[in-house]
């Protein structure tokens, strides 16, 4: 699929919004648990190493936002991936909090809902003549 770069449309912008919220608030959440291991609050090694897997994850998804809001099609894979990561991370919040839990599911279905009705949106924009592959040269 080729990028449409400036042709991005209404739900390709609220998954990028949803996911770029995303993004932020895993380096938040990264921050905040760097600052509890330096502190002495958490044990240092298990801390840095949940708090480097949130940052990279988190500028990953700040990345793929970027990408989305300028009507790349590339970043979907890795987003839908995330939002099916989450969901299951909210079933596990939903024990300590259910509003939290909550929230945190609601965000990934909304994310992922609009992720591929965005796709299905340019599957069906695609003419059914379009080649598939390179015609051969002529010989």
């Amino acid at each position: 699929m080729s990028t449409t770069i400036g042709t991005t449309l209404p739900l390709r912008r609220l998954a990028a919004v949803l996911v770029a919220a995303e993004g932020v608030t895993l380096v938040a959440v990264a921050a905040w648990i760097g600052a509890r291991a330096v502190a002495g609050e958490d044990a240092t090694a298990m801390a840095a190493a949940i708090a480097a897997l949130a940052l990279g994850a988190g500028i990953a998804l700040v990345w793929a936002s970027r990408s989305l809001w300028r009507g790349a099609a590339w970043p979907r894979g890795l987003a839908i991936t995330w939002q099916v990561l989450q969901a299951a991370a909210g079933v596990t919040v939903l024990e300590w909090s259910v509003a939290v839990g909550a929230v945190v599911i609601a965000t990934a279905i909304l994310a992922a809902a609009a992720l591929l009705a965005d796709a299905r949106r340019e599957i069906r924009a695609t003419p059914d003549d379009a080649p598939t592959s390179p015609e051969p040269p002529a010989a």
